[in-house]
């Protein structure tokens, strides 16, 4: 069964580094062995400039940034402490630089993260509580002027502010334009100003049009007062939706020169060489073999005339340029490398002329001492995994796979150590075992599906959805009678459009393309379930809408996934359906009674959806509010369920009448599944890198997302305790 994967961002995809062992004890007194499965998307990088090894970056914690250190260009990552989700730029998921990171560039111990401030090179911080938004630039001759910003997808007018006493008050200098998202803010660099009063004052902003569209407001630009009035350059980008500039260099040699990437209907490198007044397009199309979008450019503050450009592609492929002479023509450094997997978001170049940079996935940091041809991961202490799905084997409960976002992950001693089996430059969400044969697994990598016939040692490409216009594949699920009767479930993600079902009852050989006609506000499958009535078997599917959080729907078919019946959706009134589908779960022998968890609560039917019941841990207020992520149901008693929510794991032992809170404070819990020796089904639920697989009772697992995977014993005594395995973010 498979689930929705990074989401780039939206499209998110993980990294692992080496393995520690630490231990932490939640509030219900679980005590959990930290196993060390590391990685995190890397959203800001910033470096010393009198020391190259010292760096910080903020990595992505969903829903916050948190602030990381290193002493050794890498090697091995500190955290220091939480932003906040208010440091956290652009969570939507275009190219941006800003993530509230940025040294003062008159000093080597001045840096600000988010809305905080170190004035001793990140020993000490305090916060900024004047204006709670990120510092995205320090003037570069008065180091009292702040700029703060925050990139939002698609909000017009997220307001950019300037303070003139060091972040005691602001004003607020957004361009007063209708229907205007800022996505990057840029001062000239110090490097480059000189004596020139007008350079020190010129400030660039880059603008998109909103999701509405409609708009006349793409392009760049320019103030040379420091953002007290501002002048629309003449780069400007057609009135299309989400057409814009996702990210401006200014050459630290000579700030006329300027480069600018076009993202989506405005793809490629704008160049100029006149501070603004005149520009020249150049189209991805003539600059490279394909025609990618471009994400990330940056100028080598070093070396004169040297940039680097970065680009995301077909299958979520990247490529690295390089151009030594300003930007006028660029050579490719490398393409779909293992370690370069993932859009960069940030990228450093030292003295030496080694490049780190942050990838917005968990991929995270990765270093090249060749100028962009190899690439090699630094992530060890990065505590902000995405795990997409455990899998402890049924035969074998030593056996444990981890999905991620950069490849799959599996060890033979039970956390003890692990080999990488999957290819790094996939995302892999979930992994899904056949009912029939313990030794077929199934799982997503990005945009494709892969098969492993000898328990994930080895995997093969299975499908590309892509071929049958499927944009991501988020659900599947395995005729518990017929192994080769696989239905996948998906959509197109963002880009809308009703749910699609691929079905194929000849092993993948050939596969039929199904969809939902209208009806509901619904474009994605992200979880599926078989369950049995009689003699019948029914298929049922949990739909969510992407840009409507009231929408979503659960879907069933009782002729294996060839035609599909609105079973639930927000018109049905005392239905679940008021938010988007999180968690599905079915009594196997028993199809009439499901369970459905949605934003806010968990929902019963017993009859196979003709009424449903509130059965939410928290619906008497006697516990904490919670967002369902997923339900798990023992195989031989469907009225004893567990239920994970953000931060805590529940249990019910009466079909959800009275809860047992099993553990809290444990960071967005997102899946949880039990094992008793012998598979019963498979499934996946809602968010991205939110899988669970339900199997039984000897073993209890579920998945979270707090950094890394951890694994503790449930039990009343140690002889009769069960381990617990978590995956955190």
């Amino acid at each position: 069964m498979f689930s929705r994967a990074k989401a780039r961002g939206i499209l998110f995809l993980w990294l692992f580094g080496c393995f520690m062992v630490a231990r932490s004890v939640g509030a219900e007194g679980l005590a959990w062995e930290d196993l060390g499965l590391s990685g995190g998307a890397v959203l800001s990088l910033v470096a010393n400039s009198s020391d190259a090894q010292h760096l910080f970056a903020i990595v992505r914690e969903w829903p916050n940034g948190v602030l990381y250190e290193t002493h050794d260009a890498g090697l091995n990552w500190v955290k220091r402490f939480v932003l906040g989700n208010d440091s956290v730029s652009n969570p939507g998921g275009l190219p941006t630089p800003q993530a509230g990171l940025c040294y003062d560039p008159s000093t080597t111990t001045t840096l600000y993260a988010g809305s905080y401030t170190s004035y001793d090179d990140g020993a000490h911080w305090t916060q900024l509580t004047s204006l709670q938004k990120p510092i995205a630039a320090v003037d570069p001759r008065q180091s009292n002027i702040l700029y703060a910003f925050q990139a939002s997808l698609g909000v017009a007018h997220s307001p950019v502010y300037r303070s003139e006493n060091g972040g005691q008050t602001w004003t607020n200098i957004t361009p007063a334009v209708a229907n205007m998202t800022m996505q990057t803010f840029v001062t000239v660099p110090a490097s480059a100003v000189g004596d020139d009063q007008v350079k020190a004052s010129t400030v660039y902003l880059g603008a998109m049009n909103t999701v509405t569209g409609g708009a006349d407001c793409a392009g760049v630009w320019k103030s040379t007062n420091r953002g007290n009035t501002w002048a629309r350059t003449s780069l400007r980008l057609p009135p299309y939706m989400l057409c814009g500039i996702g990210h401006i260099a200014v050459d630290p040699f000579d700030a006329n020169v300027i480069l600018a990437l076009g993202i989506w209907n405005g793809g490629g490198i704008y160049r100029s060489d006149d501070g603004g007044d005149t520009w020249t397009w150049m189209r991805s199309e003539d600059i490279l073999p394909a025609p990618d979008d471009f994400f990330y450019v940056a100028a080598d503050p070093w070396r004169e005339g040297v940039y680097y450009a970065f680009t995301w592609g077909e299958k979520d492929h990247v490529r690295s340029l390089r151009s030594t002479d300003k930007g006028l023509t660029w050579e490719e450094r490398s393409y779909f490398h293992p370690y370069l997997a993932a859009p960069v978001d940030a990228l450093v170049v030292d003295p030496e002329g080694t490049l780190y940079a942050g990838l917005s996935s968990e991929n995270g940091f990765a270093c090249s001492t060749d100028g962009g041809l190899g690439w090699e991961p630094r992530t060890n202490g990065f505590r902000a995994l995405s795990a997409g799905h455990i899998l402890v084997h049924p035969e074998n409960p030593n056996l444990v796979l981890v999905s991620t976002g950069v490849g799959m992950f599996r060890s033979e001693t039970g956390g003890g150590s692990w080999t990488r089996v999957g290819d790094p430059r996939y995302s892999y969400s979930c992994v899904l075992n056949d009912w029939n044969t313990s030794s077929v697994l199934y799982t997503t990598g990005g945009t494709l599906v892969f098969r492993s016939l000898d328990s994930g040692q080895n995997w093969s490409e299975f499908l590309a959805p892509a071929a049958y216009n499927v944009l991501q594949i988020f659900a599947a699920a395995i005729d518990p009678d017929d192994s080769d009767h696989i239905v996948l479930g998906g959509g197109r993600w963002f880009l809308g459009g009703p749910p699609v079902f691929l079905v194929t009852r000849n092993g993948g050989a050939t596969w039929d393309r199904r969809w939902v006609p209208g009806g509901a506000a619904m474009d994605n499958v992200v979880c599926m379930d078989f369950g049995r009535s009689g003699s019948l078997k029914i298929l049922y599917a949990g739909c969510s809408a992407f840009w409507n959080p009231n929408g979503g729907a659960l879907l069933r078919s009782t002729d294996g996934g060839d035609t599909w019946g609105i079973l639930s959706d927000a018109t049905h009134t005392g239905a679940p359906h008021s938010s988007n589908t999180h968690g599905l779960a079915v009594d196997h022998a028993n199809a009439d009674k499901i369970y459905v968890g949605t934003k806010q609560w968990l929902f019963r039917t017993t009859n196979g959806g003709e009424t449903w019941d509130d059965v939410s841990p928290n619906k008497d207020g006697a516990l904490p509010q919670i967002v369902t992520e997923d339900i798990e149901l023992d195989s031989t008693d469907s009225d004893h369920l567990y239920v994970s929510g953000l931060n805590s794991l529940f249990e019910s032992t009466n079909g959800g009448q009275t809860w047992t809170t099993l553990a809290r404070d444990l960071t967005n819990v997102t899946a949880i599944a039990l094992q008793q020796g012998q598979i019963h089904y498979s499934r996946t639920e809602r968010r991205m890198a939110r899988l669970s697989r339900v199997s039984g009772g000897q073993y209890a697992i579920f998945a979270g997302m707090n950094g890394g995977v951890s694994k503790a014993r449930l039990g009343s005594s140690p002889a009769a305790a069960q381990p617990i395995w978590a995956a955190y973010r």
